[in-house]
């Protein structure tokens, strides 16, 4: 059997308090900031062709959230965490999907940054492997992921965490 030339593999890391409701509904929530207004954005599902959470912009840490970590989650959510408050581990779980490369809703990040103001989308490239970057502007049902692997120390298996 020959693989679908059309289709594209992509991964897709987040916490692991996402994945029920990702599981029972697919990829539907995203961000992307198109300026330094955090309401400037646009729903749009973060994906990689990278196997491995680097390069990703994923690496927030886990020490608690400063001050200004805070306020911009609240200027972002109206919610202001509290103190002592961390990241949500965003690198636990990666999801592969697959996709058909010629879905309208999928384009790769070289082709979409144009749309982000050029200071915002330094900051958001900057350290980062924004050549594997791809984002799907829609929703990626569960029926397209075709694994799902948790993190131990520093790989990923197809198990419970």
């Amino acid at each position: 059997e020959v693989p679908d030339a059309a289709a594209v593999i992509l991964y897709h890391f987040t916490a692991i308090g996402n994945l029920g409701m990702i599981r029972a509904h697919g990829l539907t929530r995203g961000r992307v900031e198109l300026s330094h207004d955090p309401q400037d954005y646009v729903n749009a599902i973060s994906l990689t062709a990278s196997p491995l959470p680097v390069g990703l912009g994923l690496d927030l840490g886990r020490d608690e959230l400063t001050d200004v970590d805070r306020i911009r989650i609240f200027e972002r959510t109206g919610i202001l965490p509290p103190e002592g408050a961390r990241f949500a581990d965003s690198q636990a779980v990666r999801i592969t999907v697959e996709l058909q490369r010629d879905d309208p809703a999928l384009i790769r990040w070289r082709d979409f940054r144009t749309r982000i103001l050029p200071s915002r989308r330094v900051e958001l490239e900057r350290g980062c492997k924004s050549e594997t970057w791809w984002i799907y502007l829609g929703v990626i049902p569960p029926e397209a992921m075709t694994a799902i692997h948790y993190r131990h120390g520093t790989e990923y298996r197809e198990d419970a965490p």
